[in-house]
């Protein structure tokens, strides 16, 4: 006879804890997560971008569902699930709120204002720019105006020069004529030390100035005003000496000293006159010593011999180290010498 079977032990099944629970997913469950807790991730951090408390509650909603968090916490996988979809729901809810508050009537007439502000800055603006354009112009038919009237004044101081100039020229050579023959019949006299064959030698002491008008220049140290009473006066420049008709730089520094006096008011600072008459001067120009303009642009030297202020000597040397003017020249030759070459 058969023994009869003991009855098999069975034991109840254990309670599964909660990391076997979740390790226990099926991997299609997991997938599902992971694609849940990435889109509410980018979800929160677009929001973040326009809601920082809503897209910060949303992040935490996608870190909720994310499969490492669920074998950390102790809660189920549905508990989870409704954890992060109300924390979803308040982000929701908080963005509206704090959507509505930054788009209150307050804030749409606030930035309607703003609008309106700029639109009438820049409506300023262009006008402002309209009205300097339009000044610009108006400015520039003046010069050009100015620039005509100052082109026909010109013409006609050179019409001027160009009748003078011939019969002053013509009266300069029968004075040197007539001052030679004197010399020929005369023996020559000093007086306190002053040669008086000299260009400056002292006739008639006149320490005084005067105003003129410039209607000719006969070269680079002379020429010739007209005053108020309409008398011709005959300029000796003091204190310079600049190169000589048919002398190399002659015809720049006669050219450089019309440019800066033909046609224009001058005072003149005479010193003395010299034996032809002329008035020895510093000539200014609105407050500007030609004389030593003319020394200090290379059109003239320091006339040594009659030379009362150093300062012409300090702008001679300050040509000649640039090279200025006739200090561009290999070897100028100083007037003094080329007139005594001349008359031998």
């Amino acid at each position: 006879m058969a023994k009869p079977r003991k009855p098999r032990k069975t034991t109840p099944p254990s309670k599964r804890t909660l990391s076997q629970y979740t390790a226990k997913l099926p991997q299609w469950q997991q997938l599902i997560f992971w694609l849940i807790a990435l889109v509410l991730g980018a979800c929160a951090l677009a929001m973040m971008v326009i809601q920082p408390i809503a897209g910060a509650i949303w992040l935490i909603a996608a870190i909720l569902v994310a499969p490492p968090i669920l074998h950390k916490l102790s809660w189920r996988t549905w508990q989870n699930m409704a954890a992060s979809l109300i924390l979803g729901a308040i982000g929701l809810i908080a963005a509206v709120v704090l959507g509505g508050k930054e788009h209150s009537p307050d804030a749409t007439l606030d930035t309607g204002a703003q609008i309106v502000s700029q639109a009438s800055n820049i409506a300023s603006e262009q006008a402002k720019s309209a009205t300097d354009s339009l000044n610009k112009q108006v400015k520039q038919s003046a010069d050009a105006t100015s620039s005509a009237l100052g082109g026909i004044s010109s013409s006609i101081d050179e019409l001027g020069t160009a009748i003078s100039s011939p019969i002053s020229q013509s009266t300069d050579r029968i004075n040197a004529k007539l001052d030679e023959w004197r010399a020929l019949t005369k023996p020559n006299t000093k007086s306190d030390g002053v040669d008086n064959d000299s260009d400056q030698a002292a006739a008639r002491p006149a320490d005084h100035a005067i105003s003129c008008r410039i209607v000719g220049v006969s070269d680079g140290d002379t020429a010739t005003c007209l005053d108020v009473n309409k008398q011709q006066i005959k300029i000796r420049f003091a204190q310079i000496d600049a190169p000589e008709r048919g002398q190399a730089y002659g015809q720049v520094a006669k050219q450089a000293l019309s440019d800066q006096i033909h046609g224009k008011s001058v005072v003149l600072a005479i010193t003395e006159y010299d034996r032809y008459g002329r008035a020895v001067a510093e000539v200014f120009v609105n407050g500007r010593n030609i004389n030593k303009q003319m020394v200090a642009d290379g059109y003239a030297w320091a006339y040594r011999a009659y030379m009362t202020d150093n300062d012409y000597l300090l702008l001679e040397s300050q040509a000649k180290s640039q090279d200025l003017g006739l200090w561009s020249q290999p070897n100028p030759i100083y007037p003094e010498e080329f007139r005594k070459a001349k008359r031998q």
